[in-house]
């Protein structure tokens, strides 16, 4: 899997927040971290490379004829389907998927993923309206947690990243560790830590002007009971 991470700030952002980042992220098979940074606001990507598309990954992904910065981790199984579409000219068969995928969220905005078919999860600023989407795929093959609070909203494909981020706090979540060694329920958003949530599978959230915002475009089928004739 890639990896990513970023921080949304009402603060300056701390110089170093870019190495521990980096550091967080690091797992065998990674490429070298790639970076982009704005007033109060940075994202940090380390790609793997597990398909010839790879190769033509850049992330952060950014364009000039879009406001918009994408990190991507994951795979899309629709890519045929999306490039038919969204019109995209013929040699998109041979783009990454966070390619394809920024194109959706160009076009669809907050719907493009559900319509969108894989393992994935993503974040997307928009500079149009200084909002900030985050989703996962619809059954969560791929993580992605977050943290509000304290004029700062941060979120990461994995804990380490975010306890990497200065004023975030590491206090374990007693309760949910004893769920999860009596192999109790355990509430979809919620992690060994305190003040780290776990975006739930088949949601997408918006962090627009202080204030997050969740909804599901996917969930299991609700079946009616299956009744035999004998």
């Amino acid at each position: 899997m890639s990896a990513f991470a970023g921080l949304l700030s009402a603060r300056a952002i701390p110089a170093e927040l870019a190495e521990h980042f980096a550091v967080a992220l690091d797992a065998p098979g990674l490429e070298q971290p790639r970076h982009w940074s704005d007033l109060g606001l940075h994202f940090t990507h380390r790609l793997r490379i597990t398909a010839p598309e790879d190769r033509q990954d850049h992330q952060p992904a950014i364009r000039n004829d879009a406001p918009l910065v994408l990190v991507f981790d994951g795979y899309l199984i629709n890519r045929i389907e999306l490039i038919d579409a969204l019109a995209l000219p013929r040699e998109a068969r041979g783009w990454a998927d966070s390619a394809i995928a920024f194109e959706a969220m160009a076009r669809w905005g907050a719907s493009g993923p559900e319509r969108m078919l894989g393992d994935f999860a993503l974040a997307v600023w928009d500079f149009a309206d200084r909002s900030l989407l985050l989703a996962r795929d619809a059954v969560g093959q791929r993580p992605l947690y977050y943290h509000e609070g304290d004029g700062l909203f941060a979120f990461a494909t994995n804990p380490a990243a975010l306890l990497a981020v200065p004023g975030i706090d590491r206090e374990l979540d007693e309760d949910h560790l004893v769920a999860l060694l009596s192999d109790l329920p355990v509430a979809d958003n919620g992690t060994p830590y305190k003040h780290l949530r776990l975006l739930p599978a088949g949601s997408v959230a918006i962090f627009r002007s202080g204030q997050l915002k969740q909804r599901f475009y996917w969930t299991s089928e609700q079946r009616t009971e299956l009744r035999l004739p004998r």
